[in-house]
């Protein structure tokens, strides 16, 4: 069959390249001239335009990101649609509306073309192994012509319907579920991640529990590689879960589970993520609720983060402190021993005022931006003890892991003995740092001194890290 393929991307590409190998004469355009040109060493041919590439072909592929581009390949100014021989087959292969999908059928049959709504589900996987599914809606004549390319491409293919708009449905449902699938099996591994509980051994668990899913087993090992590679993009969903929810409103349906999703991967995509992998919703977990890690008996070290507020010139500062003090409330104090000093909102408003008041800075203007970590301590009878050498040596690969995690632009460490370990982590990993004498330690200390050493701080952050 004579084939023109518009779109050789992630997938078209190898999708292009299996309708070569299985016998096909298929003439192949995309904006990327590296892209054509690939398809020409594997025996395509490599066409100049999307008209070119449909210019007497059967049936044309579109390979296309949306319901947009293919509108435009067809009618706008790829023009492709004025080249195709009467009664020639174009097979929508994008993910869209299925509303969008009906107007582009509609359209497509005034041009006395015919439309096969038939958008893939597999990734970049299934495109190289041709085992994608495919789930196709259109007259039953249509479908029958376009079975050997499917079969070229699919390990499964489902005639949904003989209306357009049936295929991009079942698509769309799928992705739904995949979207929450994702979002839930991130949130179930942030969840044991939080706790401690080693994350390899929680897949392992889930995997063999009642709890699995098809996305718990791709994804989750993905979770928990810091950059892992991409298959399927945080964006490709906001697109996806996006038109999920406008069909929910179009037909006038609630959908909470996938609006709850969508807010995940938006948030996702906001931080900076949209083009990692889709695995990588975990990341808007880990901002809204800090990675952390529970304090264990051989590691009395740094607690998670508990706040943050707005960030010093769009960044972020952290505090350094100890908790030595002992008016801790009895359920902070944990059966290892220590005590989980600040990851609880009594004792961080009390310590707030605290340092506000001992530092002579407005509560409010001294924690713009801050993000308060704590030396979590041993407890003894009185619990006031306080930290010893060993302890702030042993705290030191955390400090390192912390800072690494959420890349501050400046560290104010409180505390002489403090800094003497902490600060020299600091300095090695180039963030402005600045040690104070603690403002809270009863020592007699002057506002104005440490107020100095605040505005030291700022004064470094500002030459490392200027506003933009």
């Amino acid at each position: 069959m004579r084939i023109g393929f518009i779109g050789l991307g992630a997938m078209g590409a190898p999708m292009a390249a299996k309708l070569v190998a299985a016998g096909h004469d298929v003439r192949g355009f995309d904006v990327r001239p590296a892209a054509i040109e690939l398809l020409a060493t594997q025996g395509g041919q490599a066409a100049a335009s999307a008209r070119d590439a449909a210019s007497g072909a059967d049936l044309l592929w579109l390979m296309v990101v949306n319901g947009e581009q293919a509108e435009s390949v067809l009618f706008g100014d790829g023009a492709a649609a004025a080249a195709l021989p009467q009664g020639a087959l174009v097979v929508a292969a994008c993910t869209q509306a299925p509303a969008q999908a009906q107007a582009l059928a509609a359209r497509v049959a005034a041009a006395r073309l015919v439309m096969l709504d038939a958008p893939v589900s597999g990734g970049v996987a299934g495109a190289k192994a041709a085992a994608l599914t495919i789930m196709c809606s259109g007259p039953d004549a249509a479908v029958a012509t376009a079975r050997p390319v499917f079969e070229a491409l699919a390990k499964r293919i489902f005639h949904v319907g003989s209306d357009a708009g049936l295929g991009s449905t079942a698509k769309m449902i799928n992705q739904l579920l995949c979207g929450v699938h994702i979002a839930a099996a991130a949130e179930a591994m942030h969840v044991a991640e939080r706790a401690g509980v080693p994350l390899a051994t929680m897949h392992e668990i889930i995997s063999v529990s009642a709890g699995n899913s098809w996305m718990w087993g791709d994804r989750g090992p993905r979770m928990m590689q810091d950059d892992p590679p991409v298959t399927s993009a945080v964006d490709i969903f906001v697109k996806d879960l996006g038109i999920v929810l406008d069909q929910g409103r179009r037909a006038r349906q609630g959908l909470p589970l996938a609006s709850a999703a969508m807010q995940m991967f938006l948030a996702a995509s906001g931080l900076g993520h949209g083009a990692a992998d889709d695995s990588q919703v975990i990341r808007a977990y880990r901002a809204l609720n800090g990675k952390g890690v529970s304090i264990k008996n051989d590691e009395p070290a740094y607690a998670e983060k508990i706040w943050i507020g707005p960030s010093y010139a769009d960044r972020r500062i952290f505090v350094l402190g100890e908790s030595w003090f002992g008016d801790f409330p009895d359920d902070l104090v944990t059966d290892d021993g220590y005590i989980r000093a600040y990851l609880d909102g009594r004792v961080a408003d009390r310590m707030y005022t605290k340092m506000s008041n001992a530092s002579g800075l407005a509560k409010r203007e001294f924690w713009e931006g801050v993000m308060f970590t704590n030396f979590v301590q041993r407890v003894g009878q009185t619990r006031d003890c306080k930290p010893t050498a060993e302890d702030y040596r042993r705290a030191c690969p955390r400090l390192a892991r912390i800072l690494e995690e959420h890349k501050p632009v400046g560290v104010w460490i409180l505390g002489k003995k403090q800094g003497e370990f902490s600060a020299p982590i600091v300095k090695r990993a180039g963030i402005a740092c600045e040690v104070s004498v603690h403002p809270t330690g009863g020592y007699g200390v002057k506002s104005a001194t440490v107020g100095a050493s605040w505005n030291a701080l700022l004064e470094k952050v500002s030459r490392l890290a200027p506003s933009p």
